[in-house]
């Protein structure tokens, strides 16, 4: 790896580096000043080496440059847009829900309908009764010589 390539690398906890020998391990430390990264050996105490002696730097989230990181949360980024987009749409069809109050609706209709039958039913009463008021003074009229 030359030092150009070191400097462009997201260097993170937990990375893992191949050597040129072919030594796979954790990466504990970075210096940037002595472009070099001290490994955790698989077998004994950890070691420096010499960014010409990294073979392969993976990184512990699967990308090891700025670029892969940012593709990565500029997706994470839309996948979270789509899922505000459609909670905004559902929030909307339940403000609308709560707008249209068909219960009370129906109750307010229902309330009107019973009051115009008890005054319907009035004004049948009523006039009926004048019916049988006319028919008592026709047949008053009658009886009279």
């Amino acid at each position: 790896m030359t030092e150009k390539e070191f400097l462009v690398q997201v260097w993170r906890p937990y990375d893992t580096a191949v050597l040129e020998n072919g030594i796979r391990g954790r990466i504990v430390n970075v210096c940037f000043h002595t472009r070099s990264i001290r490994v955790n050996m698989p077998s004994g105490a950890p070691e420096w080496f010499k960014c010409e002696f990294i073979k392969e730097h993976k990184s512990a989230t699967g990308e090891s440059t700025d670029l892969g990181i940012i593709e990565e949360l500029h997706e994470k980024l839309m996948k979270a847009n789509k899922q505000i987009e459609s909670l905004q749409a559902a929030k909307a069809q339940l403000e609308d829900k709560l707008r249209k109050n068909y219960v009370g609706d129906l109750a307010k209709n229902v309330n009107i309908v019973i009051s115009e039958v008890r005054e319907k039913k009035k004004r049948i009463e009523k006039i009926e009764q004048c019916m049988a008021d006319i028919e008592a003074v026709i047949s008053r009229i009658d009886e009279e010589p």
